[in-house]
């Protein structure tokens, strides 16, 4: 009697989940979501969002309510399935993949297919199949076609190891690869970011703004790799936190990438995914100064919330059994906005950018969350064609700066960025984003901001008061409805301005096809 009153109730909460509104969202609750598929593999869309992971996806946090899972892969159609979160549980999604009902694809011949197993020592090593990553040894892959395939094997703290493997048809190659440690004072030669890379060259990896007692440092390192050795310069202030600490939460870290203004820096792999993350960690004088560290964790509640390709993913917060805070982020294997430019960006470059930043302000402000601090630092830039951007540092950037006017009143973010609203006493919004943005796009487009001067102040009363100057006084190539878009943006009047980014977006997407009118 007992199991069937039990199994009443089951029935009658999942018949009460389904009937939730599909556009209704909780307000403040999260829950957890895992999508699992046969065959695994396949590529997540969460909210029509590329996550840039594949199955098995998650726990990820989510706010409470209805969304949308896509799976896409290679030789099977895609599935498309709505779920819907619940406070304080997990969910998890398992989805079957169906070949194409249109036009199913034959198999190949099964003389034509081949295996391979492989093996490390030590194990754990990630494996890359044609710059493809398929998992950690030991690794069986069946079903592989015929042919030579570049192998690749990084395990961190050895040498990756890169090769390649021929595949014969109904045979099965099996492989036991030895890795080398790496030198004493040597760093990761295999490179960052989500595929491998043995090339050498300049990465610039930008670490959130962190601010304490009124000042302001931007944690911009760049790590020079020369024949597999990482050169890390490391500032001589701040103290570091205490030696000998390996892992922080689920990731264990694999070296330290830079002493960053306030902050250790270290990058890292999660213990059973095996993907790199970005590691920060305030030094011990901040650990227990109350207000810093609620900023630093206002950063990742924030972060859990979005879910965007160009905003950063935080992945966890949390403090360690030595009381030491730290927050794991995306590694991006990029450069921030402020070194892109220094390489000379033309004004389509400019458009593509900020095409991608009012992306993820829509989608941020969609979720009522002011970034507050826009500029080319916190801005990264990966890749060429096509190149992603990517928005940096949520919850922090709302005290990027702080300071005083002659009235005494204080106002959030940075001056040579920021809209005239804040600097006036009133609260900034989206519109103040925009502005900021426009202040960017200004200097896309002419190579240095509407207002400069050595005295913050006096930039920050220019924004308040002063006309802003004229795109083409600088830059005689810039076309005139491009600089009616940055005038716009700059307006004195919120109302002035776009009131949304999506009205943004849509006008420079319609200059971009041709209108230049």
């Amino acid at each position: 009697m007992l199991e069937v009153v039990w199994k009443s109730l089951v029935v009658l909460a999942s018949a009460a989940i389904a009937l939730q509104p599909a556009s209704t969202h909780a307000q403040g609750g999260t829950g957890e979501l895992l999508v699992l598929s046969e065959p695994p593999g396949a590529r997540v869309f969460l909210d029509g969002n590329d996550m840039d992971e594949v199955t098995p996806f998650g726990p990820a946090q989510l706010p409470t309510g209805s969304h949308t899972i896509e799976l896409r892969q290679p030789g099977f159609a895609s599935a498309r399935r709505h779920v819907v979160i619940t406070g304080g549980l997990t969910t998890q999604v398992q989805i079957t993949l169906s070949p194409p009902s249109a036009a199913p694809p034959s198999p190949p011949p099964p003389a034509r297919l081949g295996s391979l197993k492989l093996g490390s020592e030590p194990s754990g090593a990630q494996v890359f199949l044609n710059r493809e990553q398929r998992g950690a040894t030991p690794l069986e892959i069946v079903s592989l076609r015929e042919g030579s395939y570049e192998l690749r094997l990084e395990l961190p703290g050895y040498q990756p190891h890169a090769g390649a493997v021929d595949i014969r048809a109904g045979e099965t190659v099996q492989t036991l690869t030895r890795l080398e440690p790496l030198n004493v004072g040597g760093g990761g030669g295999g490179g960052g970011g989500r595929s491998p890379s043995t090339g050498g060259g300049m990465v610039i990896l930008f670490g959130a703004l962190i601010v304490a007692g009124g000042g302001l440092a931007a944690a911009i390192v760049a790590v020079q790799r020369r024949r597999g050795v990482v050169i890390i310069p490391t500032p001589s202030r701040g103290v570091p936190v205490a030696q000998g600490v390996l892992s922080f939460g689920d990731y264990q870290v694999v070296e330290k990438i830079a002493s960053g203004g306030m902050a250790n820096i270290y990058r890292a792999v999660h213990r059973t995914r095996r993907d790199q993350a970005v590691v920060k960690v305030p030094y011990e004088q901040f650990q227990n100064d109350k207000s810093f560290i609620e900023r630093f964790r206002r950063e990742a509640d924030l972060g859990r919330k979005l879910h965007n390709e160009n905003i950063v993913r935080i992945y966890e917060a949390g403090t360690t059994k030595d009381n030491l805070t730290y927050l794991a982020m995306e590694f991006i294997d990029g450069i921030d906005l402020r070194h892109a430019m220094a390489g000379g960006l033309s004004v389509d470059d400019a458009v593509d950018i900020v095409v991608q930043l009012g992306r993820a302000l829509d989608y941020a402000h969609s979720k009522q969350v002011i970034h507050r601090d826009i500029k080319p630092e916190n801005v990264m830039v990966t890749g060429s064609h096509p190149r992603r951007v990517v928005l940096m540092d949520f919850g922090i950037a709302r005290a990027g700066f702080q300071g005083t006017i002659g009235t005494g009143s204080t106002y959030l973010g940075t001056p040579y960025y920021m809209a005239p609203e804040p600097a006036n006493g009133r609260d900034p919004g989206p519109y103040s984003d925009l502005y900021s943005v426009g202040v960017v796009l200004f200097e896309l487009l002419t190579g240095r901001r509407p207002f400069e001067g050595d005295n913050p102040i006096a930039v920050l009363q220019q924004h308040v008061s002063a006309p802003p100057p004229s795109p083409r006084a600088f830059n005689g190539k810039v076309p005139a409805r491009l600089e009616s878009i940055v005038v716009k943006l700059l307006a004195k009047r919120p109302e002035d301005r776009y009131q949304s980014a999506e009205q943004l977006i849509v006008e420079l997407q319609d200059f971009a096809r041709g209108g230049r009118a």
